[in-house]
């Protein structure tokens, strides 16, 4: 799998997320959920940078670029939360949220590029 295909899934889902976001719960559609759609968008290309970032021979060789990738994305997502959860206090139980979700989704998806590159490794 390689990274254009990854950038594609992750915009296609990040970008089906803010449209029912956007039209289903417009209330929700403020610019701090969208900066959290935003921020677990840019961890996930990080972490498909460094799942693509060469050739891998064998299917164990990917999963530990996925763990790897899995690890640094959990680092950042925790970070990420903890600094909202200071700085934007009002705003960080619907930030939270839509980041949460949105980071699953992305998970799933990464999981499923991983079982597809391994299938053919």
């Amino acid at each position: 799998m390689n990274f254009k295909q990854q950038f594609l899934a992750f915009t296609a889902i990040s970008g089906l997320y803010t449209g029912v976001l956007a039209l289903a719960f417009p209330v929700q559609f403020t610019k701090y959920n969208l900066v959290s759609i935003g921020i677990a968008f840019v961890i996930f290309l990080l972490s498909a940078l460094i799942t693509t970032s060469s050739a891998a021979k064998s299917g164990e060789e990917n999963v530990q670029k996925f763990m790897l990738a899995t690890t640094v994305q959990m680092l950042i997502a925790l970070f990420y939360v903890l600094i909202a959860r200071y700085t934007a206090e009002a705003h960080f139980r619907g930030m939270s949220i839509h980041f949460l979700i949105l980071f699953f989704c992305f998970l799933i998806a990464q999981a499923f590029f991983l079982v597809r590159r391994v299938r053919k490794a």
